[in-house]
């Protein structure tokens, strides 16, 4: 069925629908809203094409078109709790309950019409330039209601962990979910952990496994060679790259922890204490300069009030040869450049995130979103700055 949706018009309230879901939010639409809160969708089924329309005529002789109804409510008590976690879709006897009604998007066609190629044809070149003003139009009311209307932006979150045989608590179906391609800096610091752990399983005796939340790459097992069967396992779920990157940048496996798994939830481990082991700082009998030097870049991006210690020698830079040192030196600086790109560009454009969120140096985030916390500034679903 194609249908012509260029008239929206008011919500209404007697229309009587086919379909109804109720489902928690489990993914990213607008910056201006965080994930927490509810959809409610409506759906009124269409009629059928033109030869088929007496069967479905009603009463009174009218044909019935398709309408859409999506409302998005708040928590129950989404001011005092943090962003919840997502839950699949709830059947109707077990539906949530749901906050404040916050957004109501009706659509109601005025004419439907066979979904063949010349309709198609047809309505294009009737509006042309109907696909490319899409992106403009975004951006025109996204200017409207972050500079006119006040409202603070949210960055664009990682996709939430997509369900496995043994799922996690917060773990969701997958389907549908555009997953970011791996980046030049994100693949060099991947195959560094890489060749780490190949080493470190030999010398733990800890067997290692990687899982992707994306479905469409398989997890990357690094088992440890032991005559022993009583031998244990790391499992580490990670959202995106940007977990070889925070192993990389942190100058230790403590503060990986605190940065990727507490404070940004970038990835989950099966054991604390196993992780800690692994990630740890081999053996060395002397230190380089290019090993110093990263070190001390490391520390130098972390607050000073962080009593947090951290190794002399970065345990991804030890028994690495003085090319693979200087690699990562240049690609540590590239790093901390574009975040400096990234700041710069978004304060000249007078852009505001919501305290706490600034994609910018990672260990801004988890410091600003603490104070917001200990202050109870932080709201959920939008923030408006006065």
């Amino acid at each position: 069925m194609f249908t012509d949706s260029s008239q929206v018009l008011p919500l209404n309230l007697n229309l009587s629908y086919d379909h109804q879901w109720t489902f928690r939010r489990q993914f990213h639409v607008s910056p201006f809203n965080d994930r927490s809160g509810f959809y409610t969708v409506s759906v009124k089924s269409p009629g059928h094409p033109l030869k088929f329309r007496v069967p479905d005529q009603d009463t009174e002789g009218r044909i019935p078109l398709p309408a859409i109804c999506v409302r998005l409510y708040a928590d129950p008590d989404s001011t005092s709790s943090v962003e919840p976690g997502p839950s699949s879709l709830m059947p109707v006897q077990e539906r949530p309950s749901v906050g404040k009604l916050k957004l109501v998007a009706n659509l109601q066609t005025t004419f439907a019409l066979p979904l063949m190629t010349r309709n198609v044809i047809k309505q294009v070149l009737k509006q042309p330039l109907m696909l490319f003003l899409t992106m403009a139009r975004i951006l025109y009311h996204a200017g409207i209601l972050h500079f006119l209307k006040r409202l603070d932006i949210f960055p664009r979150p990682e996709p939430h962990l997509v369900a496995t045989s043994t799922p996690l608590p917060d773990a969701v179906p997958g389907g549908g979910v555009g997953w970011q391609e791996e980046g030049m800096l994100e693949a060099y610091t991947h195959e560094l952990v890489l060749r780490f752990l190949h080493r470190r399983t030999v010398e733990t005796g800890i067997s290692v496994i990687l899982t992707p939340s994306n479905s469409s790459i398989s997890p990357t097992k690094i088992l440890a060679v032991s005559d022993s069967t009583d031998t244990s396992t790391l499992e580490v779920s990670y959202l995106s790259p940007r977990f070889f990157v925070a192993l990389f940048m942190c100058p230790s496996s403590v503060h990986s922890l605190l940065l990727g798994c507490e404070a940004n939830d970038i990835f989950r481990v099966s054991s604390r204490d196993l992780f800690l082991t692994v990630f740890s700082c081999t053996s060395y009998n002397k230190t380089s300069f290019f090993q110093r030097m990263l070190q001390s870049l490391r520390r130098a991006r972390i607050s000073d009030s962080s009593n947090m210690t951290s190794p002399i020698v970065h345990f991804l830079d030890t028994n690495c040869s003085m090319a693979i040192l200087a690699t990562s030196a240049v690609v540590f600086s590239l790093i901390v450049f574009f975040d400096f790109l990234e700041k710069t560009i978004f304060q000249a454009a007078g852009v505001r995130f919501v305290k706490g969120t600034k994609p910018w140096n990672p260990w801004e985030r988890p410091m600003d979103l603490d104070a917001s916390r200990k202050d109870g500034e932080i709201v959920h679903g939008s923030v408006r700055r006065e």
